[in-house]
């Protein structure tokens, strides 16, 4: 009978046991994906360009019927600041995300909710979406709105 009860305990201190053991290391597979797109938006939304900075120019005049700028990216005339914010964030995350091999979707949303730009590395069928991060970006004196930066990843 005493036998029986130290197999119990063994038994139920092992199941305890490996329960902690699996649960951080998804834990910390998930925070390590959502620090990745609280940087990433973080990042879009305050990168200075040559044509100026991406959340607080070039987004907002996008927004703004696809204002004419003036500017040049790698020696290339750029009259829209729509074509601008596409070329810039192309690039970006080219060299970043889409290198790295990660599935994600990546939107720039207008106040009315229409696209300004989108982009994805298609998830896999069956995966979800780990982390998901929303950066505002004010639309400000020309209007009383916001658009938004959005990216999600996937497991």
């Amino acid at each position: 009978m005493g036998l029986a009860v130290i197999v119990i305990l063994i038994v139920i201190g092992l199941f305890i046991y490996l329960s902690f053991q699996l649960t951080p290391r998804k834990i910390e597979i998930s925070s390590v994906e959502k620090q990745m797109a609280i940087s990433m938006v973080t990042a879009l939304y305050k990168t200075d360009t040559p044509c100026g900075n991406l959340g607080r120019y070039l987004i907002p005049e996008c927004s703004d019927d696809n204002a004419i700028i003036s500017c040049t990216i790698d020696s290339i005339s750029v009259p829209f600041s729509c074509d601008a914010m596409t070329n810039i964030t192309d690039t970006i995350l080219d060299k970043t995300i889409f290198e790295w091999g990660s599935h994600f979707d990546f939107v720039i949303e207008d106040y009315d909710g229409s696209i300004l730009y989108n982009r994805s590395n298609e998830c896999p069928p069956g995966a979800q979406r780990s982390a998901y991060e929303t950066q505002p970006v004010p639309l400000w004196p020309k209007r009383f709105d916001q658009a938004a930066i959005r990216l999600a990843i996937c497991e």
